[in-house]
């Protein structure tokens, strides 16, 4: 008897911690990321989070919340620039129609506002410089070429 039980618990304890842990993992949201790559940084002469663009590989914002069903937009941005080897970003929150504009809201810093394009899966921000305006338009990717 005490041979049963013995392979009993052997069997039935690995099943029933397998399925708590697939059913945990139903009671978390899915999460929505979108990203856009900006590759017209090239021909600027500007600082983006303090890395002159003469000097990024890669610049991109990525877009994602957790979301319950898939009507939700994202609130919340991550903004990645990558610079000899290494990723400097900025986090915060997206304020938008999902249509004509688009503001975001850095943790620590001032806003900035752009133009959505939603039909064409794209944005432009205006950065001012000295006494010029540059304007990087971001395109939704699945990743950069």
């Amino acid at each position: 008897m005490n041979q049963l039980l013995w392979t009993m618990k052997r069997i039935v304890l690995p099943v029933l911690l397998m399925l708590l842990i697939v059913s945990c993992g139903k009671w978390e949201k899915n999460t929505k990321l979108y990203t856009y790559y900006s590759e017209d940084y090239i021909e600027s002469d500007i600082d983006v989070l303090d890395i002159n663009t003469s000097e990024i590989e890669a610049l991109y914002v990525e877009m994602y919340n957790k979301v319950e069903d898939k009507n939700d937009y994202p609130e919340t941005y991550k903004l990645h620039v990558k610079s000899n080897g290494v990723e400097y970003t900025e986090v915060g929150t997206i304020d938008s129609d999902w249509k004509t504009s688009i503001s975001f809201n850095p943790e620590n810093g001032t806003s900035y506002t752009g133009i959505f394009q939603e039909d064409k899966g794209t944005y432009k921000l205006p950065y001012e410089v000295d006494n010029r305006v540059e304007e990087f338009t971001f395109v939704w990717k699945k990743k950069c070429k």
